[in-house]
């Protein structure tokens, strides 16, 4: 529980943990489906201008995003979340823009594609 207090230290009230999370999931965008893309960039290089074109050529919107700096590299942390799924086309642009993805999670449609094609394959041959 966090305690709600006033300007006198009264207390108000207070707030269960499993609401707060709650709230907080809702505010995150959570229950939004979407990708995350994890960036890793240095500060002189950080532009949300540019990492944002670079998310809306490939036909999706970022709907969230969070930064921070890790104080042994110095480097920019960008988690972004994208109203996507599939997030491999903005992956290979970022990585095409020499970005480092740290890392990302949703679907591959190129892997799916590449499995496919190799079945079809397969059963070409068995014919």
């Amino acid at each position: 529980m966090i305690p709600v207090i006033n300007e006198q230290f009264e207390l108000l009230g207070v707030i269960p943990i499993a609401e707060l999370v709650q709230h907080l999931s809702i505010f995150l965008g959570n229950n939004e489906p979407g990708g995350i893309i994890v960036l890793e960039i240095s500060k002189r290089n950080f532009s949300f201008g540019e990492i944002s074109r670079l998310v809306e050529t490939n036909d999706a919107l970022i709907t969230q995003c969070n930064t921070f700096t890790e104080p042994e590299t110095g480097l920019v942390i960008i988690t972004l979340k994208i109203n996507k799924i599939e997030v491999s086309a903005i992956v290979a642009t970022f990585q095409r823009y020499e970005y480092i993805v740290r890392y990302y999670f949703g679907e591959e449609n190129y892997a799916n594609e590449l499995k496919d094609n190799y079945n079809h394959l397969l059963a070409y041959l068995n014919v």
